[in-house]
């Protein structure tokens, strides 16, 4: 019962936050963030001119 608890308190607090206002600029909001907002192909080329 515990385990459904947490998991259903989980996926609500994923969708509440898609109600969350979009910040004007990217930003980390915790460790092991999936997203920030920037599209794969910038931060691609982001990456690969500071490799150069």
């Amino acid at each position: 019962m515990g385990t459904l608890v947490i998991v259903a308190f989980l996926t609500v607090m994923k969708f509440l936050s898609f109600l969350k206002p979009k910040p004007a600029q990217p930003t980390i909001l915790c460790y092991g963030q999936q997203s920030c907002g920037v599209e794969q192909q910038q931060i691609q080329s982001v990456m690969e001119w500071l490799e150069s």
